[in-house]
């Protein structure tokens, strides 16, 4: 809990600490996030080792398959196949993962520049306000995102609200 305070964003390094503690399951979600932050900054990320033994790999190598395909599609500038795909991520994930999807689902929604698409962004956003506690770097990102959506639909004192936090 200190690594995650001291050092938000640091995944691989927390990995490493929660494996040395045999927490396995934990180290194998903090691989995902760093993996989708290197695939994010289109970085190699090192090989996952140790958390190939955790009893969820299987889920998360299936989450990492289909967020990677996902990115590509954004990348591309594919918004709808980009949502299509993301709906096959399982919802019984840790919340956090989830909570990755749904950051790039809002980014998808963006790049279309409906005001119906901004709002649901927003909608997917404001449910994992929550995760203050649990990622400050993934919180962050949620909060940058909702700043901007917020000021597309016209609720600017929200954003301001927003930017507070963040600052």
């Amino acid at each position: 809990e200190c690594l995650q305070k001291m050092r938000p964003g640091e995944y691989m390094y927390r990995q490493q600490h929660l494996e040395l503690a045999a927490m396995i399951d934990d180290a194998a979600s903090c691989y995902a996030l760093g993996a989708l932050e290197a695939r994010r900054q289109h970085r190699i990320h090192p090989e996952p080792h140790k958390v190939k033994e955790a009893s969820c790999w299987p889920e998360i190598q299936t989450f990492l398959q289909t967020m990677y395909a996902s990115y590509d599609l954004y990348d591309n500038r594919h918004p709808t196949e980009g949502i299509e795909a993301l709906d096959k991520v399982e919802s019984f994930l840790p919340e956090v993962l989830i909570a990755e999807r749904d950051y790039l689902e809002a980014q998808f929604l963006q790049k279309t520049h409906s005001v119906a698409n901004y709002e649901r962004a927003a909608e997917l956003l404001k449910r994992r306000r929550g995760l203050k506690e649990l990622e400050g770097e993934l919180r962050a990102r949620i909060a940058q995102l909702l700043m901007v959506t917020e000021v597309e639909t016209g609720h600017v004192a929200d954003a301001r609200v927003l930017e507070a936090e963040i600052t």
